[in-house]
């Protein structure tokens, strides 16, 4: 339990000096009254000067009576209105320590959210400093590559030129060595020019891949198939929902036409990225990829309640109604596809009924999840409606 702050500590003791000095004023005039009261009979069986000058302060004695007896309803009001005060005084201690210890709760799982966020970020600038120096590379090697070829070529045109220019006599001696010299130095030049020939024919016949893909795409999305290898069935009855409509024939009509958009889109697209450059269409791929997993798993945690993090074989979830950030369910994947739960502090402490009726017995992890969903739901509303009046 939370320790009571300084401002209470300093409430309890006043109050209690001042209920201290109110019953030593009540005690004094209830002594004070009792006196006056007992002097009366006294009075009024003595004679003399004495007997009456005591009955002469008789009616100021009962004046006084009736006073202090006014005054001490007057206190006892202040009294239990002091006491309802230090009642309340407690109540809104005891409101404001729970008010503290949950936002003490909340700055712990903001703070964790936090130092969260940054190692996603750092980690996301690492991956993007690595991408780009492979980039840079990539770059530096083809650069590399293209001088090396333009030197070659250079070197080749210059030996064309002087011997060009030698004489006839000098060549004859030496013509077996050129030959060799000018075979050893054309080769890397054949082998380029081999090379890009085999990547012409293979962009070729990829593009003829994905246009015969893309009318293949076509004509199921009309319904045609191969009537060389594939027979159409038709019932001697068709079902009454499947018999055809002359309502339905504009809708039949405009669905065809979407679908056709749709796939010379979608054709325009492939032709498109086909022409790119491979490296940007990797890139262009990862971040289409990273956005739509994004999207995924954003869509999850507000659809279902849970936040899904894959590290290898774990599975780990963490809810939306989770009290702490170390609030978390973790499973493993086994040899056989099955999901092993993988027991945490968490579970041990506060899940252990769930795990043994849900999970042991009835062998139903959905219903698990589900209901460890309802109970963290429950439990951070009553949290949420507590407060005063």
């Amino acid at each position: 339990m939370a320790r009571p702050s300084s401002r209470s500590e300093e409430v309890t003791p006043s109050v209690s000096m001042v209920l201290e000095a109110l019953r030593q004023v009540r005690n004094h005039l209830e002594s004070v009254v009792h006196n006056g009261a007992s002097s009366l009979p006294s009075a009024s069986k003595s004679t003399g000067v004495d007997g009456d000058r005591d009955l002469a302060f008789g009616p100021e004695l009962k004046a006084s009576t009736a006073l202090v007896q006014s005054l001490q309803r007057e206190l006892r009001a202040r009294t239990e209105a002091l006491e309802r005060w230090r009642v309340r005084a407690v109540e809104s201690e005891r409101v404001r320590e729970a008010f503290e210890e949950r936002y003490a709760r909340l700055r712990r799982t903001w703070e964790a959210a936090q130092e969260q966020w940054e190692q996603e970020r750092l980690a996301y600038r690492q991956q993007l400093a690595r991408f780009e120096h492979n980039a840079m590379e990539r770059k530096r090697s083809r650069a590399e590559i293209a001088h090396d070829v333009s030197n070659k070529g250079g070197a080749l045109n210059e030996a064309a030129k002087v011997e060009s220019k030698a004489p006839t006599e000098a060549i004859a001696p030496q013509q077996g060595l050129s030959e060799t010299c000018s075979s050893e130095d054309l080769a890397p030049e054949r082998e380029r020019s081999e090379l890009v020939q085999q990547l012409h024919q293979l962009q070729k016949e990829r593009e003829e891949l994905m246009t015969a893909l893309a009318r293949s795409e076509e004509w199921l999305g009309r319904g045609s198939f191969d009537t060389t290898r594939f027979r159409l069935w038709h019932p001697r009855e068709a079902p009454p929902g499947s018999r055809p409509s002359t309502s339905q024939a504009p809708k039949r009509d405009a669905e065809q036409n979407s679908l056709e958009s749709t796939l010379t889109a979608a054709s325009a697209d492939r032709s498109e990225r086909s022409q790119m450059d491979p490296w940007k269409l990797v890139q262009r791929t990862r971040e289409a990829a990273r956005t739509k997993i994004l999207q995924v798993v954003e869509s999850i945690y507000y659809l279902f309640g849970w936040r899904m993090r894959i590290a290898g074989s774990t599975y780990t979830l963490e809810s939306l109604y989770a009290e702490h950030a170390d609030d978390k369910i973790q499973f493993q994947r086994n040899e056989q596809g099955g999901f092993e739960l993988i027991s945490t502090d968490f579970v041990q402490r506060v899940l252990q009924l769930e795990v043994d009726t849900l999970l042991r017995k009835m062998d139903s992890i959905p219903a698990f999840l589900a209901t460890v969903q309802l109970q963290l739901f429950e439990q951070s509303t009553a949290v949420t409606g507590t407060g005063p009046g």
